[in-house]
């Protein structure tokens, strides 16, 4: 009885890294497509929201028939709980990446990309940041996610450039408001994505170890 449990847990686990795979490639191709103005490549991203939130339902309803029939304890509880946990944060990374393939399209109407280098340096930290705390599941190794509150501080230092570099660039080109305010506000959904990683890597330390912390 308790092998096929194992063995569905197992299977539960894929799913959740395939979830998360999933919310990985929509964050970094909504970014790519946010630098290069390449709307197809958003509208891609765009289109797999529906794919997340089904794989969302899927182990949401898996996680909780595994209780219900097998009543697990300790570690295995643990890990149903944390699946749990991972899944709502990971569905909010693939809102994020979806939100800025939006704000991707809405920004042509401007005729502009992202002229803000510092957007995709937000990106170059928050990604990693994501797929570390995925793995770390996956592989049950904390080690993964032990300088996340420093990746963490580094990428709130950068959102605060942003706003900076936006807030002078409309005041000197008034007429460029519309496209800043998209920017600040994609640094906002960066900034986020980076919270939700860390908020994921505190309740893999407690799947594996029974502890709980605060990253940040």
């Amino acid at each position: 009885m308790m092998s096929r449990f194992h063995q569905d847990l197992d299977e539960l686990t894929e799913d959740v890294v395939e979830m998360g795979e999933l919310v990985l490639e929509m964050l970094d191709r909504s970014v790519k497509a946010l630098r290069d103005g390449d709307l197809e490549a958003a509208d891609w991203v765009i289109q797999k929201e529906k794919e997340v939130l089904r794989l969302d339902s899927l182990i949401e309803d898996e996680a909780v028939r595994l209780m219900a029939l097998f009543q697990p304890m300790a570690k295995d509880m643990r890990r149903l709980a944390t699946i749990l946990k991972m899944i709502t944060y990971m569905e909010r990374v693939g809102k994020y990446g979806f939100n800025i393939a939006k704000a991707t399209r809405s920004l042509e109407e401007y005729e502009a990309c992202c002229t803000m280098p510092s957007l995709p340096e937000m990106a170059d930290i928050v990604i990693p940041m994501v797929r570390d705390a995925v793995m770390s599941f996956k592989n049950q190794d904390i080690a993964l996610v032990a300088d996340l509150t420093e990746r963490d501080d580094r990428l709130d230092a950068i959102r605060k450039k942003v706003i900076a570099e936006s807030l002078q660039y409309m005041k000197d080109n008034p007429d460029r408001i519309p496209p800043c305010v998209y920017y600040i506000t994609i640094s906002r959904y960066l900034e986020r994505c980076g919270d939700h990683a860390c908020k994921m890597a505190e309740k893999v330390v407690y799947m594996v170890s029974g502890k709980r912390i605060q990253i940040k």
